[in-house]
Formats: C-alpha cells, structure tokens, sequence
C-alpha cells in the first residue's frame, strides 16, 4: 500500500507541473505582433473612389483615373453607361496587401457592390482584383486594373 501511495504522489506532482507548464506564456516573444493594414493615402484614395461611384460622378471619379490607364476610353464609356442604367450603386472595398514599388502601389482587395437598376431589380456582386497606383503629386492615381473589376 505504502508504494501506491508514493506513485500517486508522484504522478499528482508531475501531472501538477505538466499543467502549469502547459499554462504559461511563453517567454521568447520574438515575433511582433501583427498590426492591421494602414496607409492614410490608400484610404482616403478609396473613400474618393467610393464616393464617386456611389454618386454617379463621373467627372469626379475621372479624376481619379490616371491618364496612362490602359483602355481608358472604353473604360470612360463603359463607366457612363454603368451609371446612366443604375438609380443606385453602393460599394465597398476591403483591402488585403499593399505593395510599393518605384512610384508604383499594388493593393490587392477583395469589393462588395450591390445596385438597383432602372427598373428597381437588386443586384449584388462581390469579387476580388488587383488596383495597380500611381502615387505622384496629386496623389494616388489608377492605373490598372488586374481581374474582375468592381466598377461595371
């Protein structure tokens, strides 16, 4: 009897250790810890583009567009024909990386778009694409658009 005691004792004590020692922070904290995405440019970038979408501006939303953007007239006349067929557009962008490089901002975002036509039909897309940026004086500039375009 007097030996099952002891082992008891001793299996309590190493599961009482096992347990505080699963329980403790770890002390090697090398790794920082991950910090949301910011860039203010790319924000108030998006919040412009947003807002002139949402309003049918399309002026406004030219103005955003950079001068070497590829296909810029079809995309002028797609873009007037996407907002004279809608009463409402809404959409909504939510960024997953930002990379620069020379000048060059590359944000891959995945975009949320709903819309009511003419006619009162509902529509809601949602995808993913790559915005290519100008970052100049003026700030930022698009300059291209890689996969689905959120825009029509």
């Amino acid at each position: 009897m007097r030996n099952y005691t002891k082992l008891y004792i001793v299996l309590f004590c190493l599961s009482l250790i096992f347990t505080m020692g699963m329980s403790s922070t770890p002390r090697d904290n090398h790794m920082p810890a991950e910090k949301p995405l910011q860039d203010n440019a790319l924000t108030n970038f998006l919040a412009q583009v947003k807002l002139a979408y949402e309003k049918r501006s399309f002026t406004n939303f030219m103005v955003l567009v950079d001068s070497d953007f590829p296909g810029r007239l079809e995309f002028e006349a797609n873009l007037q024909q996407q907002f004279s067929s809608f009463k409402w557009l809404a959409i909504d962008f939510s960024v997953d990386t930002l990379l620069t490089d020379a000048g060059r901002i590359s944000v891959r975002l995945r975009w949320f778009r709903k819309s009511r036509d003419t006619a009162g039909v509902m529509d809601k897309q949602q995808d993913s694409c790559q915005f290519i940026l100008n970052s100049g004086t003026e700030g930022y500039k698009l300059l291209q658009i890689r996969g689905a375009n959120p825009f029509f």
